[in-house]
């Protein structure tokens, strides 16, 4: 499944439909528009991890 992340406020939804109404959505926390991105949960855990290692 696909997760997307409002750049401003960092709400998640998470749902393939957000594709096709991807131009009209509008964040329910920030009501900001055109501020999503898609997330890589796979960079972001390997980010996380060599994070964790430099700080032991």
């Amino acid at each position: 499944m696909t997760m997307w992340m409002c750049s401003i406020c960092g709400y998640e939804y998470d749902g393939e439909d957000f594709l096709s109404n991807e131009d009209d959505y509008v964040c329910p926390l920030c009501e900001s528009k055109n501020s999503y991105r898609d997330r890589d949960m796979n960079s972001e855990i390997e980010m996380a991890v060599r994070e964790f290692k430099n700080n032991e």
